[in-house]
Formats: C-alpha cells, sequence, structure tokens
C-alpha cells in the first residue's frame, strides 16, 4: 500500500495570492496580498485580543509558503510537510501563536488539510522542478500544462463548502443579480 502525507494548503491560493507577474517567476521574492478588511476570516481575527499578532504571523506563514515548491501548499523541499514547530523556526514567530493562527485559518476556511500519496506528492514537486529548468525558449514550446496549473486543478474548491469569509458580495453586484432575477420573473410571466 502506498504511503500517503497529511498537509495544510491555503484554499484558492492561485485565486488569492497569484498575479500574472508572479506566475511567470520561478522563485517568488514577494507575494501579492488581497485586501478585504470586511471578510468575515479577517474580522474574526482581529475580535481576538491578539489579532494584530495573529495577522502578522499569516502573512509570515503566507511569505514561508509562497517559497515552497508548490506554492500554496505546507510542504518544504524534502517532501515533508510543515507542522507548527518548522513553521515557528521559518518565521521565528512563537510556536503558540503558529498553532493559533492554523487552528483560526483552518477554522474560517482559509487553510485546509489535505492527504495524498507520497508519490504524487512527489511527483507533482520533480514535475515543477524539472520545468524549471527549461530555458525560456524551451518553454514556449512546452506542450504540457504548467505543472502549478495541474497541481491547482486537483484542488477546485466546491463553492458549497467555501467558507463566508471568502466571498463578499458588494451592493452594485447584488443589485445586478436582484435585476437578472426580476427579469428571468417577467420573462417567464410572458411565456
Amino acid at each position: 500500500m502506498s504511503e500517503s502525507v497529511k498537509f495544510w494548503r491555503v484554499v484558492r491560493w492561485a485565486d488569492k495570492y497569484e498575479v500574472s507577474q508572479s506566475r511567470s517567476i520561478d522563485k517568488l521574492s514577494w507575494v501579492p496580498v488581497p485586501i478585504n478588511l470586511n471578510s468575515n476570516g479577517y474580522l474574526e481575527m482581529m475580535e481576538k485580543d491578539n489579532g494584530i499578532a495573529l495577522f502578522g504571523c499569516w502573512m509570515a506563514i503566507i511569505q514561508v509558503v509562497a517559497s515552497c515548491d508548490l506554492r500554496g501548499s505546507w510542504v518544504k523541499s524534502n517532501y515533508q510537510p510543515h507542522n507548527i514547530r518548522s513553521l515557528s523556526i521559518a518565521t521565528r514567530v512563537d510556536r503558540e501563536l503558529v498553532e493559533e493562527v492554523i487552528n483560526l485559518t483552518l477554522q474560517v476556511g482559509w487553510i485546509e488539510e489535505v492527504e495524498m500519496p507520497l508519490s504524487e506528492l512527489v511527483s507533482s514537486i520533480e514535475s515543477i522542478r524539472d520545468y524549471r529548468k527549461l530555458t525560456k525558449e524551451e518553454r514556449k514550446h512546452y506542450k504540457k500544462p504548467h505543472p502549478m496549473e495541474v497541481w491547482n486543478n486537483k484542488f477546485k474548491p466546491n463553492i458549497d463548502n467555501s467558507h463566508p469569509s471568502d466571498r463578499q458580495v458588494c451592493p452594485k453586484e447584488r443589485r445586478g443579480e436582484e435585476k437578472r432575477e426580476k427579469e428571468r420573473k417577467e420573462e417567464s410571466v410572458v411565456v
């Protein structure tokens, strides 16, 4: 039987923490961060007495996982998952604070625990490393999808299970939805 490995990963990493410029860079030296000060997850974090420290720790963890081969997945270069101790060492943040951030971000749906066969994890990391070895010219003729794209597609979120902190609907969007619903009702009356 194949050995499996459990690790954490940031939910919808590619949608939240990647932009066109970052996708073209093999090793990131910066991370785009979404601004959503009204999200339920952010509000829950800031309600805590140590909310600012929790957010700072979260941002430090984001920087660590951005430098992983499988961006957004908490897996080290030796194929071992990050744990509270390794993240505490990498971020230079107190273990208790790291643990509190992990528990909170699991609760609000910012991260998830994933389990997969170790062989599949190693294969995914190796395909990304092989891709990085290609020259720019070789990449132009690369016929397969980018390895990170393949990796992100393995974990497409189920919208029904997404946490409310994931999405905020602005009033303008809501009015557009209401207008479309009204038009649908009027069309059904006409028929």
